[in-house]
C-alpha cells in the first residue's frame, strides 16, 4: 500500500510544492494539502506522514492551543514527521534531529533529491537528515564548536534571551544565579558557533529555539 501523505506548509505555496513533489515519487500518495495549523493538527490522524516547515507544525492557533509538534511529542499523534528548513546550523539539526517527534530533516534545496527517503524513513520511525545538511555538517570549519545538542536548559535561555529578556530577569525567573544563566547561555552560543548575541539574533528567532523544546532532551544544569 502506498504511504500517505499529508503535505503542511506556513504558506499555501510551499504546501503545494511539497504536494508536487511527493506526486512525482513512487509509492506515495498526498491525500491532503494546508497551509492551516488546525486542519493539519485534524489530518495527521488520517495520514502515515506529514512533510511540513517548522511554521506549521509549532504554530498553537488552533482549536486546542497546543501545535501539533506538542501532541505529537505527548503521544497524542502517532504520525512520521519530516521537517524542511532553511538553517543549516550543525548543532540547531543535531537539536532537532534529536527530538524524539522529529523523523527526517530536509534542506529546503534537497527536497527533489531526498524527500522520497526522508518519507520512507519517517514511516518506519527512523531518523534521515537530507545529504545537503550531512555535507553541510561534515565541511563546516570547526572553529572550536562542539555541534552537540543544546540542552533543556540552553535551549531555555537561548528562548528566553531572544524574547529579550535579560540575563538578571532570566536567572530571578528561574530561581538561578546569574553565573549559572551566563555559564547555559554561553555554551549554548559555543555549540551554535555564534560569537555575540548581535551575532544570535542575526541568525536565530525565537521561533526557531521555541521548537526546539522537548522533554526528552537533557536538561543538564
Amino acid at each position: 500500500m502506498p504511504i500517505k501523505v499529508v503535505c503542511g506548509g506556513g504558506h499555501l505555496i510551499s504546501a503545494l510544492g511539497i504536494e508536487a513533489a511527493v506526486r512525482q515519487c513512487a509509492g506515495l500518495k498526498p491525500i491532503a494539502t494546508t497551509h492551516c495549523s488546525d486542519t493539519l493538527a485534524n489530518l495527521a490522524l488520517r495520514c502515515d506522514v506529514i512533510v511540513a516547515d517548522f511554521r506549521s507544525v509549532s504554530s498553537r492557533e488552533n482549536s486546542s492551543g497546543e501545535s501539533l509538534l506538542t501532541r505529537i511529542r505527548a503521544g497524542y499523534i502517532d504520525v512520521g514527521l519530516v521537517l524542511h528548513s532553511c538553517i543549516k546550523n550543525p548543532a540547531y539539526l543535531a537539536t532537532l534531529s534529536a527530538m524524539k517527534a522529529v523523523h527526517a530533516v530536509l534542506d529546503e534545496g534537497d527536497v527533489g533529491r531526498d524527500l522520497k527517503a526522508a518519507i520512507d524513513a519517517a514511516h518506519i520511525r527512523h531518523k534521515f537528515v537530507s545529504s545537503t545538511l550531512a555535507r553541510y555538517a561534515a565541511n563546516l570549519p570547526r572553529r572550536g564548536q562542539s555541534y552537540q545538542p543544546l540542552t533543556g536548559c540552553e535551549i531555555d535561555v537561548l528562548k528566553a534571551t531572544l524574547a529579550g529578556q535579560s540575563l538578571k530577569d532570566i536567572a530571578l525567573a528561574r530561581h538561578r544565579s546569574k553565573q549559572t544563566i551566563c555559564t547555559h547561555k554561553a555554551n549554548a552560543m559555543l555549540k551554535l558557533g555564534v560569537g555575540t548575541t548581535a551575532e544570535l539574533f542575526r541568525l536565530f528567532s525565537e521561533e526557531d529555539v521555541c521548537i526546539l523544546q522537548d522533554r526528552t532532551l537533557p536538561s543538564a544544569e
